[in-house]
C-alpha cells in the first residue's frame, strides 16, 4: 500500500509475479540455455500441444500430453521445465519442486529452475528454503543477471519478513488509528458493480465474485460486516470494477492484477468514506482467476493492509492456483481492524 494526498487517498494492488523475473525487473525469468541437440518431434509435438491447451486453460490435459512425452524421454529439459510450470498453475508445488530439481540434474549450469523452485517455496510459505536457493545462486553463479536476479529474489523475502510475524495470529500491524476503515455505523454497506462493455462476457463471472467476496468477509466477521447490493455507482460506498485497463501500470512489479483506491471520509484519517475496487483483466488471462483476485481487493477496500504469508489472500503477489480461500489469519485480521469479539458476533 502507498499514501497519496497526505492521508486522504490510499492505493493497494494485487500483482502476479512472472516466474520471479517481472517482478525482479527483468522481462523473462533467466534466458534458459539452449539444447545441446535438437529437442525430438515426440517433445517437439508435445509442447506444441501442451501449450495450445495451457492457452485454452485446460491445465489437466496439458499435463496428461506432457506426462506421456516424458515416459518415452524421461529426461528432456524442456519437456520437464514445462510440466514443472504446469504442475505450478494448479498449485502442485512440491511436485514442481521435484521437478525443476531433475531440471537441475539435466543442465546443473542453468539456473531457471532454481528461481522456478524458489518460487514454489514461497508460495508455500517455506521462505527460508527460497532464501537458501537464492544464497546458492549468489554462491555459484557468475551471470551478473542471475546475481541480480537472487538480490533482488532475498530483498523481496525481507520485505515479507518485514511485514511482520508470519505465523502470527493476525497482520494487523500497529495501532488500529493507523488503518482506514468503514465506521461500524456504516453497516450495512451499499455496494455497486461495473462492468467494461468489452468485458461484458465476464459480467456473471466478477457479479458472483463480487458477492461471494463481500459474503465471505461478512462471515469471517460473525455476520457483523453486512452489505447490500446497489445498481447505481452514486448510490455506494464501494464500486466494483472489472476493466482492461491497467491502472498505473509498473513493469518492475510484475503484471497488475487489481488496485482498490481508499478515500477519507472528511479528513478522519482511521475513517473511510468511499473505495473503489478496480479488477484488471485480459482475454488471455483465465476467468477462474477472479474470484480471488477480487476477494483480495474487496479486502483492501474494508481496510485491510497486504500480509506477509504467501497463503492469506491479503499477499501482495497472486498465488496459484488464485484460490479463494480465507485463511484463519484473514479471518482474524478482519476482525482484529474492526474490533469485533466473540461476545459481539454472538448478539448480531
Amino acid at each position: 500500500m502507498w499514501l497519496c494526498d497526505g492521508a486522504k487517498k490510499a492505493v493497494s494492488s494485487l500483482l502476479v509475479t512472472l516466474a520471479l523475473g517481472a517482478v525482479f525487473g527483468c522481462p523473462q525469468a533467466i534466458a534458459g540455455a539452449s539444447e545441446p541437440t535438437e529437442k525430438s518431434a515426440i517433445a517437439e509435438v508435445a509442447l506444441t500441444e501442451a501449450k495450445r491447451l495451457r492457452h485454452l486453460h485446460h491445465y489437466d490435459q496439458a499435463i496428461a500430453v506432457l506426462e506421456k512425452a516424458l515416459g518415452r524421454q524421461p529426461g528432456q529439459y524442456d519437456l520437464l521445465l514445462a510440466y514443472g510450470r504446469l504442475l505450478m498453475k494448479q498449485g502442485r508445488y512440491q511436485k514442481a519442486i521435484d521437478t525443476f530439481l531433475q531440471c537441475q540434474m539435466v543442465r546443473p549450469k542453468d539456473n531457471e529452475p532454481r528461481f522456478l523452485a524458489a518460487d514454489a517455496y514461497l508460495n508455500m510459505a517455506r521462505l527460508k528454503d527460497a532464501e537458501l536457493v537464492a544464497r546458492q545462486v549468489l554462491q555459484r553463479s557468475g551471470e551478473v543477471r542471475d546475481k541480480r536476479m537472487a538480490g533482488a529474489l532475498l530483498r523481496q523475502i525481507a520485505s515479507y519478513r518485514a511485514m511482520g510475524d508470519l505465523t502470527a495470529p493476525h497482520y494487523v500491524r500497529g495501532d488500529l488509528q493507523d488503518y482506514m476503515r468503514f465506521k461500524r455505523s456504516d453497516f450495512p454497506l451499499k455496494v455497486a458493480i461495473w462492468v467494461e462493455p468489452a468485458l461484458r462476457q465476464y459480467r456473471g463471472v466478477f457479479d458472483k465474485s463480487v458477492r461471494s467476496s463481500f459474503q465471505r468477509w461478512c462471515d469471517a466477521s460473525g455476520g457483523y460486516l453486512r452489505f447490500d447490493m446497489v445498481p447505481d455507482q452514486k448510490d455506494a460506498r464501494i464500486v466494483c470494477k472489472l476493466l482492461r485497463t491497467v491502472r498505473n501500470p509498473d513493469s518492475t512489479d510484475g503484471r497488475k492484477l487489481g488496485e482498490t483506491k481508499l478515500d477519507d471520509n472528511e479528513g478522519l484519517e482511521d475513517s473511510l468514506k468511499f473505495s473503489r475496487v478496480e479488477v484488471f483483466f485480459n482475454l488471455e488471462q483465465d476467468p477462474r482467476e477472479i474470484p480471488a483476485i477480487t476477494l483480495h481487493e474487496v479486502g483492501h477496500a474494508l481496510g485491510l493492509d497486504h500480509s506477509g504469508n504467501p497463503k492469506d489472500i491479503m499477499f501482495p503477489h497472486s498465488r496459484e492456483p488464485y484460490a479463494d480461500v480465507l485463511t484463519a489469519r484473514d479471518k482474524n485480521s478482519i476482525r482484529r481492524l474492526y474490533g469485533i469479539t466473540n461476545d459481539m458476533t454472538a448478539r448480531q
